[in-house]
């Protein structure tokens, strides 16, 4: 998984569990991921900040910013970290079941839309 999806993955879990916006699913797993980077920042004093500030406002675009940044530089120096994120973000995907989303359509007269999200497949006939 590219560092940046990680890292967006990792805060965007964070954010529905500190605004309790997510599933069930996702706020357990925002609240592992939580609590594990806590105690990983403690002693980076910057991420341990934006951490902070998170808690404070999860919805505010500048602190989720601030998280992303910090998150990532604390990555780039700790394969356990990238491991660990990893782990908790592919848990919480298949979890919470976030699948891909493939559209194919076809345009003109008899116009054919063909394609899956989540649970729900549409296709064409013949």
């Amino acid at each position: 998984m590219e560092p940046g999806v990680l890292v967006a993955s990792a805060v965007t879990l964070l954010v529905s569990f500190l605004t309790s916006a997510g599933e069930a699913a996702a706020k357990k797993a925002g609240e592992d991921l939580f609590s594990r980077l806590k105690a990983r920042l403690d002693k980076n004093q910057a991420a341990k900040e934006a951490l902070t500030d998170l808690a404070k406002k999860p919805k505010d675009a500048d602190t989720q910013a601030q998280m992303r940044v910090q998150l990532k530089k604390a990555i780039e120096t700790d394969t356990s970290l990238v491991q660990e994120l990893m782990q908790i973000v592919r848990n919480a995907q298949s979890d919470t079941e976030i699948k891909t989303t493939s559209i194919r359509q076809k345009a003109g007269d008899n116009a054919i839309q063909i394609g899956t999200a989540k649970d729900v497949n549409i296709s064409q006939k013949k």
